[in-house]
């Protein structure tokens, strides 16, 4: 064990050398995730054209519309049923919402009508205005739930719009799917940049394994698990760091409202794997620069079909097979799963498959230094 924190210790060294090195291997990822947040604050936010036919003429529903006109992400335009399909079609309108007949009935009944969504650009334009519709209705619901008769449900409806909750509520309300969409997708960039940056600090200490600096920690007996667990700590140490940055930007900046906990434990599992994948490339390199086509030949890839770049759900069946012999995609559901407010133990076939991909690269990778007699013939 001695040993192993030797490499540890001679590791920092190396990586500390030079303050480029500290941003090239320690702060490049965490910037990946800044660089894309700001990237999402200049961009400017998509103001949405939407039909509206009215077929209820209750209250509930025109105060549903100037709830959807208050959030400033929707203009909504009266239009006929029959001028829908032009309209969507030409683009003059993204979706048009139809609010049945007796919808304030369904309301008061308990019973709330479905509010249909027409639209050409498929579910993930609409997603928006159903969370907001979705939300609206659940509060109203809320009061039907504890209204015993209408007069009372209407009382309590009064004064929840006279204290301004409602309109608030429209004003305020945070889009909860753009930010987990946001969060999806910058953590698949942030696992690029991870898996780049921990194989690139293996790749630095091979180089350096040139040097006097490394002969002299040789004069001991390393074995290669020693030697494996030397670069494992190191990296995860780095990790760690890393996803503790990351989560302060969940935390403060995005202000995700999730179980961090959960997120830790899921990430760390997958930095094993990218470790043990790291020293598995170096493993099988016969050249430093050698390192550097396996990585790019791995890396981009496997983040491709792990769904990194785009969702799985969107691809056909054969990909989403083989996206299942990713790591990535097991990172990616995780995520999912978490920002779905899921209990841990849905985490766990997840972390499971993860300590498998760790357990068999590293094992791979022991094997193959054991061959090699000395961890010199690979350097």
């Amino acid at each position: 064990m001695r040993n192993s924190f030797l490499i540890v210790k001679n590791n920092f060294k190396i990586i500390f050398k030079k303050k480029s090195s500290i941003f090239t291997y320690i702060l490049l990822p965490i910037f990946s995730l800044l660089f894309l947040l700001f990237i999402q604050f200049l961009s400017k936010t998509e103001v949405y054209n939407i039909g509206v036919i009215n077929n209820d003429s209750g209250i509930l529903s025109k105060d549903m519309i100037s709830y959807l006109e208050n959030t400033k992400k929707f203009t909504l335009l009266n239009i006929k049923e029959s001028e829908v399909k032009d309209k969507v079609t030409e683009g003059e309108i993204s979706y048009a919402i139809i609010i049945p007949e007796d919808f304030e009935n369904s309301i008061l009944k308990n019973q709330p009508k479905n509010i249909e969504i027409l639209t050409i650009k498929g579910q993930d334009a609409t997603v928006w205005i159903e969370n907001y519709i979705n939300m609206y209705i659940e509060n109203l619901k809320i009061i039907s739930d504890v209204s015993k008769n209408s007069k009372e449900f209407y009382d309590i409806y009064e004064g929840y719009k006279f204290n301004g909750r409602l309109s608030l509520e429209g004003r305020t309300t945070e889009d909860i799917t753009a930010k987990k969409d946001f969060t999806t997708s910058a953590m698949g960039i942030f696992i690029i940049f991870l898996m780049y940056t921990s194989i690139n600090i293996s790749k630095l200490i091979i180089k350096e394994k040139r040097d006097k600096t490394y002969y002299r920690i040789c004069v001991s007996p390393i074995s290669s698990k020693q030697y494996v667990l030397g670069n494992v700590i190191t990296n995860l140490l780095i990790i760690g760091f890393q996803l503790f940055v990351v989560i302060l930007i969940l935390m403060k900046i995005i202000k995700i409202n999730t179980n961090y906990l959960n997120f830790f434990i899921l990430m760390m599992t997958f930095g094993t794997v990218v470790v043990s994948l790291g020293v598995l490339i170096i493993s099988f390199a016969n050249s430093s620069m050698s390192i550097g086509g396996i990585t790019n030949f791995i890396v981009v890839p496997s983040c491709m079909l792990g769904g990194c770049f785009w969702p799985i759900s969107s691809r056909g069946e054969i990909l989403k097979k083989i996206s299942f012999l990713m790591p990535q995609s097991y990172v990616i559901d995780g995520i999912e799963k978490i920002q779905s407010n899921l209990h841990f133990k849905a985490l766990i076939p997840n972390i499971v498959m993860l300590i498998l991909f760790t357990l068999a690269f590293l094992s791979i990778a022991t094997y193959k230094m054991k061959i090699n007699k000395s961890i010199g013939e690979f350097v």
